[in-house]
C-alpha cells in the first residue's frame, strides 16, 4: 500500500510541474489519474487534494461551476474528516469562484466569513491572513 501511496504522489508532483509549465491537459489528466487511484484506496485527504488541483485548472479555464462542483466536494469530505485548516481554505477558494466568477458576493462572504472563524479557531495565522485578504477583495467587489 505505501508504494502505492509513493506512486499517486509522485503522479501529483509530475500534474504540479506540469501545470506550473502552462500544460493544463497534461495536468488535468494526471489529476484525473491520482483521483481514481487516491478514491481506490480510500485515501480521503489525498482525494480532496487532488479534487482541489482540478478545480483549479477548471477555474484557470473559467468553468466556475466545475471548479466549484470539485470544491464543494473536497469542502464535504473535509467536514467529515474534521480537517478544519483544510475545510476553511476550500470555503475560502469557493468564495473566490463566487465572488469574481460568479459574481454572487453574497454567498462568497458568507463561504469567507466561515472560513475565517474556522481559521482563527484552528490558530493558523498564515491561513487567517490568507483569508482575511480574500475576505478584503470580495468586499472591494461589493461595491461595483
Amino acid at each position: 500500500m505505501e508504494e502505492l501511496r509513493k506512486e499517486i504522489e509522485s503522479l501529483i508532483d509530475q500534474a504540479n510541474d506540469l501545470y506550473s509549465s502552462g500544460d493544463l491537459d497534461g495536468a488535468m489528466f494526471l489529476y484525473k489519474e491520482s483521483e481514481f487511484a487516491f478514491r481506490e484506496i480510500g485515501d480521503r485527504d489525498g482525494l480532496c487534494r487532488s479534487l482541489g488541483s482540478q478545480a483549479n485548472i477548471l477555474k484557470d479555464r473559467s468553468d466556475f461551476h466545475g471548479a466549484l462542483a470539485l470544491h464543494k466536494e473536497a469542502e464535504l469530505i473535509y467536514r467529515e474528516l474534521g480537517f478544519r485548516d483544510k475545510l476553511a481554505l476550500s470555503l475560502a477558494n469557493q468564495a473566490l469562484i463566487l465572488g469574481f466568477g460568479q459574481k454572487q458576493i453574497k454567498a462568497a462572504l458568507s463561504h469567507v466569513n466561515e472560513a475565517y472563524l474556522l481559521a482563527v479557531d484552528h490558530g493558523d495565522v498564515s491561513l487567517i491572513k490568507k483569508i482575511e485578504d480574500i475576505r478584503s477583495m470580495i468586499e472591494t467587489r461589493k461595491g461595483k
